[in-house]
This record gives C-alpha cells, structure tokens and sequence, in this order.
C-alpha cells in the first residue's frame, strides 16, 4: 500500500489548509471558494444543523443476521424496499426512510430499480454503515436527485467502515441536475463499482466535484475501486475553472487513498486532485480527454508514504477539450517531493487551446513540487508543448529538499516539444531510456545512455487498444504513435534572439494554429483570440532568446523597438519580421 520509505523526511510546516488559500487561477482555490477544497468539518456541521444523522432516531424496518462486505461487518442488513417501504420506480422520494436507517452497523441493501431523492443526506460519526445495490451490474440501481437540483447522497465526517457498492448516481442529460458524494473517513472504507450516469453540470449548477473523498487518519487506509464517470456523457463544456472535479481530497486528507482501475473521461475539470497532507496511490486505470488535468496531485507530506502512479493509461485525443497538462504535480505550496510514477503509458495527442504553456508531465513553478521520479513509462507526445516541463520554484514558496525530476528506462515519442528543467531542479536525469522526437530539445537534464532508435510505443504496452475518444465520444480502439503511420501537422520552431545592447523589447506574435513555450519563454503570456489564433506577448532584452513552438502560420508580428535590435528564425532560419505580418 505505497509503503515508500519516507522516515527520514523532515515534517513540513506549511499546513496544507492554509496553503489551498494560493490564490493562482489555476493552483489551489482561495477567490475559487473554499467549496473546492472537499468538506470542511466547521462547514459541514453547519449546513447539516438538525439534519444530521449521528443521533437519528430508532432506525425502521426489519433486519437481517450479521453480514460482511468488503472487509467491513455489518450488525444489521435491511432491504430498502421490503423492509424500509422505499420506492423503487423513481416516482415517491426516499430521503425519509433512507435517514431514518442511517445508523452504526447497518447496511441498506437496494434491489434493482431508480431512487428519487430531493434533499442532502448528512451524518456525522456514524461507522459501519453501508449502502449496497443488489443487482448484477452497478447500472441496475441508480439513484437520481430531483430535476434541476444539485444534491449530495451522502455526505460528512463518518467513522470507519462505510461502504458504498454497486450502483449508480444518474445526473439526467439536462445539464442542471448533479449528484454528489462527500466521505470523510478514518478507515477501512470503500466506495465500490460506482458510476456516474448523465451530464455533468458546470460549477454554477453543480457541486464542484462528484465525489470527494479524504482519510482523515494519517495511519488509514481508505479506497475506491472501480470509479466511472464520463463514459455515457459528456460533461457541460465550460472554460476552465468553472466545471466540477471529478475525485478530489481536500484539506482532510491525511492518511492514503487508494484510487483502483477507474475510469475518469470527459470532464470539464480535473479528473482528480489530491494536493494536500494525505497520499494517492493510483493502480490501474483509464483517465481519458478530462479539462485541465488527468492526473494532478502531490507526494504528500505522509510520514512513511508518497503518493504514486502504476499501471495508468493516460490518453488525450480529444480537439474540443482544453487539456493543460496530462500529469501535474502541484504541492499547492508545501514543498512535497518524491512522487513515484511506473508502468504508465501517456498519450498526449489532440486538445483545444495552445495548454497555457504547460507539459505534457508539469511541474508549475506556483505548485513547488519537489523531485518525482517516472521508472518503465511511455509517453507519446504530439502536440507542440513541452513533453516535460520542469518550472522554477516560485520566489517566496518553500523549497523541497529534493528537486530533481528522474526518468528512468522510459520511452518517449511524437513530434511535440521537449524536455525542460529549471537549474532550481539540479541533478534531473534522463537514463536508460530512449527518446526518438525529432523536434525535441532537452534543457536542464543530464541524459546517460540514451538512444533514439526502436522506441517502445503505446501500442507495444496496451496491444493496439487506446481507449481514445473518437468524434462522437466512442472508443476508436487505436493508439498511434510516432511509427504508426497516423497524421501529424508540422511542428515549427519559432525564436528571438536579441542583440547583446538590446533595450527591453515587448513583442507580439500571433499564429494561426497552435502554439507552446519553448526555451527561455515563460514570462510570456498566451490569448486565444476570437477568430481563433492564438497570441504571444512576451518580452527578452540583453543578448536573451525566447523560443515557442507551433502548428499553423505565424500571421502577425510587431515589436515596441527597431528591429535592429534582434533577429528572428523560424526552423533555424532567418526570416525578415515584415514577411509575418499577412
């Protein structure tokens, strides 16, 4: 259980509640609301009020003898519809009776069939409590919130022992109903086969997340297994941040969570974050065209544990989803480090916008995640962001005591950018591994035997099974990759370079296509503009260079000083700045 030996790292004294008040757009959430950061205990308490379920009165219904499911024993086992009177057609709301029943030791057990509920469901304190659907397949019991609401199943700060198996949480497709679940747990929990059915909603109609999740116990052990979302619909398509997150932590987090074989697509936030205390240890899974992030947690700062990624699939092929970065370790600032990454296999292919400059694997200079290491991965990268891209650690944020980014027997492959690693991350390696990316450079990392020729691709690891989206959302059953005969634009290289007696010089380039930093260039600044192009606006003075890469045609080009000053190359040939402007 990601038993990484961390006794020898010193405890940091940043607490993560306090650092999830950074106020960057895209780091934690302070003018975002502090909604996003899970269930705090003082915020649950106080919406609950009354309602809450801890000292409910004498539970009805008949029982059954002591039974187990998923390591956990329950006292009492009732069916929701024979011995509780739920209904089981969708028409009459069950949120009565289901309260009445949430007590210690129970299991609630749901034949097949559609429960309405049209309030939020709240407890605190209770342990070995459970609900579990009957039918052979999770899609058999689905419980649906009344139309246009946006309603948690349940939610607050249990005991250990709570158990959540085998159904389904149906949102509609009227992209204004959201069902949530929020679990804040010691111990011994598990949330089970569970999916979520429907659109998504944007943050405005929804929760912010669709299940929230922290081990509130720094030596617990809590986990979900087969978590769906995103495979029937959609999410509300909504610029980022305003959607929900699909599995978050939040500042409670400070055991490990186990997050087994799930399967996060489409949507329109991250598909996962878990940027406080506690660990994430991924095993197995899809995580496929989610906005923003696939994967987007921190080490920790566990006593004993770091979080991890094994056996992943991360795949975005998808050209109307906005994808920044497909892993993104983000301490949100409290100088974590060692994150450990093996087996995985990272298609970065397709996505809406130019990614903000952002790596296909990213180290935010705001995020200040120390060292991560990536043993045994494969990593295809065709769009013209960096493949890496290791930032400074921003002036002001602790610093980790490791900082260097390894790779380690890895493959990587297509015709994106390249590697980077601020001299902030001094001792980044590349070794035993093979890169074969004719338009990459690599900056900042040592590289020790590294070829360039018969490069593993990601068909050579999932046997020709991407589990890609297509047009319509449809699996396409294909992987590609740099020898796989698929299509690819021309990545070009753009760069300035400026005199040793240059001024300041404030510049602006547009392209009509896409765009991402290169070298030197991230103090620049991208737009997307209305008709589609995209804008740079940067600045490089006293002998400096900036270089970006792209797909398309350079349309625009203006500068705030003579072009006496500097000199312009596109593919590492002169061009004259008057030839850009169409």
């Amino acid at each position: 259980m990601s038993e990484e030996n961390r006794s020898s790292k010193p405890s940091n004294t940043t607490n993560k509640e306090i650092a999830d008040s950074d106020n960057h757009p895209d780091a934690p959430d302070s003018e975002l609301g502090a909604k996003r950061n899970g269930l705090d205990r003082r915020s649950f308490l106080k919406a609950a009020g009354a309602a809450t379920i801890a000292t409910a009165g004498v539970a009805s219904g008949a029982a059954s003898s002591a039974t187990s499911h998923g390591g956990i024993t329950f006292d009492r086992v009732v069916n929701a519809v024979d011995d509780l009177g739920m209904d089981p057609t969708g028409s009459t709301p069950i949120d009565s009776a289901f309260e009445a029943n949430i007590q210690t030791g129970t299991l609630i057990e749901f034949p097949p069939g559609t429960y309405l509920f049209d309030r939020h469901h709240y407890y605190d304190g209770v342990s070995r409590f459970g609900i579990r659907g009957t039918g052979s397949s999770h899609r058999d019991v689905q419980f649906t919130p009344t139309k246009d609401s946006a309603l948690l199943l349940i939610a607050g700060f249990a005991g250990s022992g709570i158990l959540i198996d085998n159904l389904s949480l149906q949102q509609r497709n009227d992209e204004t109903t959201a069902a949530a679940i929020g679990l804040n747990s010691p111990d011994n929990s598990l949330i089970r086969d569970v999916e979520w059915l429907g659109v998504t909603p944007d943050d405005d109609n929804g929760l912010d997340f669709n299940l929230t999740y922290a081990t509130t116990d720094i030596s617990g052990v809590n986990v979900a297994e087969r978590i769906t979302h995103g495979v029937d619909a959609e999410s509300v398509e909504v610029p980022y941040p305003g959607g929900a997150q699909t599995i978050r932590g939040g500042p409670g987090h400070v055991g490990e969570l186990i997050l087994r074989d799930a399967e996060l697509r489409n949507a329109n936030e991250n598909a996962t974050r878990y940027t406080s205390e506690g660990v994430l240890t991924v095993e197995g899974g899809v995580f496929a065209n989610n906005q923003n992030t696939q994967l987007r947690f921190s080490a920790g700062n566990h006593p004993s544990k770091v979080s991890s990624a094994r056996g992943v699939h991360i795949i975005v092929d998808d050209p109307e989803t906005q994808v920044s970065a497909c892993i993104q370790l983000d301490s949100s600032p409290a100088a974590d480090y060692g994150a450990i990454f093996e087996d995985c296999v990272i298609e970065s292919i397709n996505a809406k916008g130019d990614g903000g400059g952002r790596g296909v694997i990213d180290f935010p200079t705001w995020g200040a995640h120390g060292s991560a290491t990536f043993r045994n991965c494969v990593i295809r990268n065709e769009r013209p962001g960096r493949t890496v891209s290791g930032a400074r650690i921003e002036s002001g944020r602790p610093v980790p005591e490791e900082t260097a980014i390894t790779f380690e027997n890895c493959s990587f492959t297509g015709n994106g950018g390249g590697f980077y690693a601020h001299s902030d991350r001094s001792g980044s390696v590349i070794h035993k591994s093979c890169v074969d990316m004719p338009n990459a450079d690599i900056t900042g990392f040592k590289t020790q035997n590294v070829s360039s020729s018969s490069c593993r691709i990601p068909s050579d690891v999932l046997g020709g099974s991407s589990g890609g989206s297509t047009d319509d959302g449809s699996t396409d059953g294909s992987t590609g990759g740099s020898t796989d005969g698929s299509t690819t634009p021309t990545l070009h290289t753009f760069s300035i370079q400026t005199t040793e007696d240059a001024p300041l010089v404030q510049y602006s380039l547009t392209v009509d296509g896409d765009a991402a930093r290169g070298m030197n260039a991230e103090k620049s600044d991208f737009l997307t503009n209305s008709d589609g192009t995209v804008q740079i606006d940067g600045y490089a003075a006293n002998g400096s260079e900036d270089t970006y890469n792209y797909v398309g045609s350079i349309v625009a080009w203006s500068a705030d000083v003579d072009a006496q000053y500097y000199d312009l190359f596109i593919d590492g040939e002169p061009v004259d700045p008057s030839s850009l402007n169409q």
